[in-house]
């Protein structure tokens, strides 16, 4: 159930990035960001007022460890995106994009010190592969540059940094998920409403305080369409990731979540038309080989 969740995840992830890449010119990076919290809110709200009026005994029972959770997980997705979003504006942006991807690893790591989520020999040579496989799927391998020469680059730092941010997000929403008394979706959707409400109330006001607020919501309100459709593909994204993180260790659902570079591979080439080298077959072949391991 959580792989097929998390290749959910992924399919709408992907879609919403290319949505997201469109409205670069059109909008600032903050703006942008939250598009993906502000459009999702109708469908938030909708289903908060239903949980209050069925199940209100659920949400005061909750502790307040649990929001304090919520926030930190909002803040520092928001702080991911508006990185991912900073990158789609950069020239050489497939650099950060590749270093953005050691979120695998980040996340192995600190789920290992902060959540106890060891992993066993197989896992461990999984993200070993799934992360060759991006390395070679990368611009960086396919000009025949060292990964590592670009560490100090401005754009491989911000990558880093994003990949860092969203592993940190996903450390608190599996913190807020197992601090519920309450498993499995249920468990997903309250930490999904409380993330998305705390998430819109720190981007309102922060907005409100860099720009015009007026003016950036006009701005919406000519890209209502594509903004719209953002929202309601981060929505349906956001439930297939918290729902399979509370079935399955992180480190597990981000490697299976390494699928994304795949999917945007293909429709990049599919696109541009352009031949696929051995290099990155080699890198589609390690990436699915970790998944096998995984299965």
């Amino acid at each position: 159930m959580w792989i097929l969740l998390t290749l959910g995840a992924v399919t709408f992830q992907v879609i919403r990035n290319g949505l997201q890449k469109t409205l670069k010119k059109q909008l600032s990076d903050t703006t942008i960001t939250w598009t993906r919290f502000l459009f999702s809110l109708p469908i938030i709200l909708s289903l908060l007022t239903y949980i209050c009026f069925t199940q209100l005994a659920s949400i005061t029972s909750l502790p307040k460890s649990f929001f304090i959770y919520c926030a930190l997980a909002g803040l520092f997705q928001i702080l991911g995106n508006i990185s991912l979003v900073n990158l789609f504006g950069k020239r050489n942006f497939t650099v950060g994009i590749t270093y953005m991807k050691t979120e695998t690893v980040q996340t192995a790591i600190i789920a290992t010190i902060l959540l106890g989520e060891f992993l066993d020999f197989k896992a461990i040579n999984a993200v070993i592969l799934a992360t060759l496989g991006v390395i070679l799927l990368s611009p960086l391998a396919q000009q025949g540059k060292k990964f590592f020469s670009k560490l100090f680059d401005k754009t491989a730092l911000i990558g880093i940094a994003c990949g860092f941010f969203f592993t940190i997000t996903a450390i608190f929403i599996k913190k807020a998920i197992l601090i519920t008394e309450y498993s499995g979706f249920y468990a997903a959707l309250l930490t999904l409403l409380f993330m998305n409400l705390a998430q819109n109330i720190l981007l309102l006001f922060y907005t409100a305080k860099i720009s015009d607020l007026k003016t950036e919501c006009h701005k919406l309100a000519n890209n209502l369409k594509p903004a719209a459709a953002i929202g309601v593909l981060s929505f349906f994204g956001s439930i297939c990731w918290f729902y399979a993180f509370a079935l399955a260790d992180l480190t597990l659902v981000k490697l299976v979540g390494q699928t994304e570079v795949i999917f945007s591979f293909f429709i990049s080439h599919r696109l541009f038309k352009e031949e696929i080298s051995r290099l990155e077959i080699a890198g589609i072949i390690l990436i699915m080989l970790s998944i096998i391991l995984i299965i």
